[in-house]
């Protein structure tokens, strides 16, 4: 069976337009609160946060993932993409 049929399903892609004149490190440290959870572990990188998840608490915001990459790019008007498996 072709896995690419069903990779919608596991996948959540997304994105959204910072706020005029925010910088990268700016979004990301807003998100930050997000990823200081019980069983998460993430790295910062150059306008990159990539995170896993190992058995969440159910009170943590984004129990529901088990990993993923947020990146802001900078292009025609900065926005941030989200991959989150």
């Amino acid at each position: 069976m072709n896995s690419r049929l069903f990779e919608w399903i596991w996948h959540i892609k997304g994105s959204l337009t910072l706020s005029p004149g925010q910088t990268s490190e700016e979004a990301l440290d807003r998100l930050a609160p997000l990823f200081r959870q019980t069983g998460t572990s993430h790295e910062r990188g150059h306008g990159t946060l990539t995170f896993r998840k190992k058995d969440p608490v159910a009170q943590d915001k984004m129990s529901i993932f088990d990993g993923g990459v947020l990146e802001i790019e900078r292009g025609r008007a900065d926005w941030c993409s989200a991959i989150i498996l």
